[in-house]
Formats: structure tokens, sequence, C-alpha cells
């Protein structure tokens, strides 16, 4: 298994942040290697999309969970012998895992969240697959993050 997390805190609207994110259909706004989205149905577990990167072929998807409360959703890709995965949460920073050890801390505040993105591959394959899939979504989470974090003011 091959994990890949990244993590952008700030000053956001926690509902606005969620729009952006479910908002399958405008996912190309925020994350840079995408051409186009699209879901079919609303966002709920079962639910098929498919992504149309800037290079390379078109792939389906399928959302794997959903918790609207708790703001955390992922979809899944099945690929030959494995599965590829990218989860969203947005948590409190006191909440991330070795919150503690971060250098400088993180801020703090009653406004403040941590918006998290994983991308897990598993199976036999996990290593090719990072190559063509883990490691290119991966770098481009920190664009995505500011993206949907400048879009997401408090006043929202």
């Amino acid at each position: 298994m091959i994990v890949h997390t990244y993590a952008l805190t700030a000053p956001v609207s926690p509902s606005a942040v969620w729009r952006h994110w479910v908002d399958v259909d405008q996912w190309a706004d925020h994350f840079p290697g995408l051409r186009a989205s699209k879901l079919n149905g609303p966002v709920a577990v079962g639910a098929v999309g498919l992504v149309r990167p800037q290079r390379g072929p078109r792939w389906s998807f399928r959302i794997s969970a959903v918790d609207r409360a708790k703001k955390r959703f992922a979809i899944e890709r099945k690929v030959l012998f494995g599965v590829v995965r990218l989860e969203f949460a947005l948590q409190r920073p006191e909440e991330l895992e070795d919150a503690d050890a971060f250098e400088p801390p993180l801020p703090a505040g009653p406004d403040t969240w941590s918006m998290v993105y994983t991308v897990t591959l598993t199976g036999p394959l996990a290593v090719v697959y990072d190559r063509v899939a883990g490691r290119p979504i991966a770098k481009q989470l920190p664009e995505l993050s500011a993206s949907v974090a400048a879009q997401s003011p408090l006043d929202d």
C-alpha cells in the first residue's frame, strides 16, 4: 500500500469547502490536472463519475464513502489487481494525526480548519499505479487546496 497525504490549514467556511468538494462537475476549476469531470447523479455512495485529465485517457470512479456531518467523502477507481482511492476530509487542526509535531505549530482558532486529502494505492501493482496516478495526483494537491481555500471565505 502506498499513501500520499496533503493538508492545508486555514480559516475557511466548512460549508463552502464541502460545496466545492461535492460539486464534481466543477472540479476542473480547482484541480489543475483535470479538463472536465462529471457525476451521474447526486453525491452518494455508489454514484459513478468520470474525469478527463489534461493529459491521458478519461477514467471512471465510484463514490465509496460520504459523511456529510463530518465533511468527508472518498472516490475510488478499480485498477488491475488494486484500487486508487482519493479521500477528502475537513478536520479541526487539533484532530490531525501528529498535530503537535508540526513546526511551526498549526494555526488555531474557531474558524480554522484543515483540508486533508489522501491518495491511497493498494494491490500488488501499487508501485506502478503510483507512478502513473498516485504521484501525479499528489503533486496537484497543494494547488487544489489553495484554490478551494481561496474560494471558501469565512463570510460565506
